[in-house]
């Protein structure tokens, strides 16, 4: 029975479709361009021995995998020019939802709201979105309400 392996590389027998929104070797990238102003890498706690490791392993799982699903394009592109041997094995497979309309008209969409989700807020650049919130606030005085889904505390 075919696998779909989530947000983490599994060593799986059974034929495994994989999909992530980052790769270890993209650590190399991040710690390349982070004196550039790049910010938050999830390896930094990672010395150079532990990324070259979780490289060779997670290029292992890539190769027995039938398909790897990116949720970026640069990821995509990135991995396809890393793992040069697997890059048939790549594609772009967009998080979050593509609704071309809503047929349920009694839904309104709530104006002046932001709506952030994510569980590691620092990593998907929350409090980037905080700020960016306050300064539409301030220079535009609007009443921007921000709503935040996912991490088990509060970050604000």
């Amino acid at each position: 029975m075919p696998v779909l392996s989530i947000g983490s590389i599994r060593n799986m027998n059974n034929p495994t479709y994989i999909y992530v929104d980052n790769l270890y070797c993209t650590s190399i990238l991040l710690y390349k361009n982070i004196a550039e102003g790049w910010g938050y890498n999830p390896w930094n706690w990672m010395n150079k021995s532990n990324i070259s490791s979780a490289i060779e392993f997670e290029h292992n799982i890539i190769r027995k995998a039938k398909v790897v699903f990116c949720m970026g394009k640069w990821l995509t592109d990135f991995a396809k020019d890393y793992y040069k041997d697997c890059e048939h094995k790549f594609y772009t497979a967009y998080g979050g939802m593509n609704i071309q309309h809503m047929s349920d008209t009694s839904v309104k969409r709530r104006k002046n709201t932001v709506l952030f989700v994510g569980r590691d807020f620092y990593r998907k650049a929350g409090d980037i979105v905080f700020e960016a919130v306050n300064i539409v606030r301030q220079m535009y005085n609007k009443d921007i309400k921000l709503l935040i889904a996912g991490p088990n505390e509060n970050p604000i």
